[in-house]
């Protein structure tokens, strides 16, 4: 009941991050059940999600989610600011989607470039993402010995796909660098987590330590 209660007021607050945990409560109910195949059962839930969100422009404007993301983009685009980024205009339909999906991707994990990192803000963008691509990287370099365990692990794959999940709605719809830093933050925050979990840090030992004494 509880649940429930704190979904409808994420939905009432953020619709778009309520209706992300659907599939990702049914990916990790069914996956603590088939241990050994949790990456396919996400991968199976979440491939079905991405056509049922595509199938609701044949129903009516009002369950359309194509288009309502096209109407938060554009909500955003008739703004101004000094941080804007050069948007591709996205339709309702999957075309446009997987058109734009590189420069949504490009905006949300790498920009700004260095060439582009002049006044604070862009300097500190461009620090916070040179520090995320260091961590996953370090991931190659001194992987956690159980890395790939963990990778099959619900919670750890739970945390990535919220994380990607939102950030490429962001980069879809924000075309706005200082917006993007904003909006990003909590879901980075998840990503580090992970990063940390899977590769050989003190902060992991800690973690570790701290699960074992509980």
């Amino acid at each position: 009941m509880h649940l429930l209660f704190l979904f409808a007021i994420l939905f009432l607050l953020r619709n778009y991050i309520a209706l992300a945990f659907v599939p990702l409560v049914i990916a990790y109910t069914v996956s603590k059940k088939v241990l050994q195949k949790t990456w396919l059962v996400y991968l199976i839930v979440f491939a079905i999600t991405i056509a049922v969100f595509f199938f609701t422009a044949f129903i009516s404007d009002n369950y359309n989610l194509p288009k309502k993301m096209v109407d938060r983009q554009q909500s955003f685009l008739q703004l101004k600011g000094n941080s804007y980024l050069p948007t591709a205009t996205l339709n309702a339909n999957f075309t446009s989607y997987a058109k734009v999906l590189p420069q949504a991707l490009n905006h949300i994990f790498i920009r700004p470039y260095p060439s582009e990192a002049k006044g604070m803000l862009y300097i500190f963008s461009f620090l916070d993402v040179a520090f995320f691509f260091f961590l996953f990287v370090r991931i190659f370099f001194k992987p956690e010995k159980n890395c790939w365990q963990l990778l099959n692990d619900p919670f750890v794959l739970s945390l990535l796909i919220i994380a990607l999940f939102n950030y490429i709605i962001i980069g879809y719809t924000v075309p706005f660098l200082g917006a993007i830093v904003r909006y990003k933050a909590s879901f980075e925050i998840l990503f580090i987590l992970v990063f940390l979990m899977l590769q050989q840090t003190s902060v992991n030992v800690t973690l570790r330590l701290k699960k074992h004494k509980v």
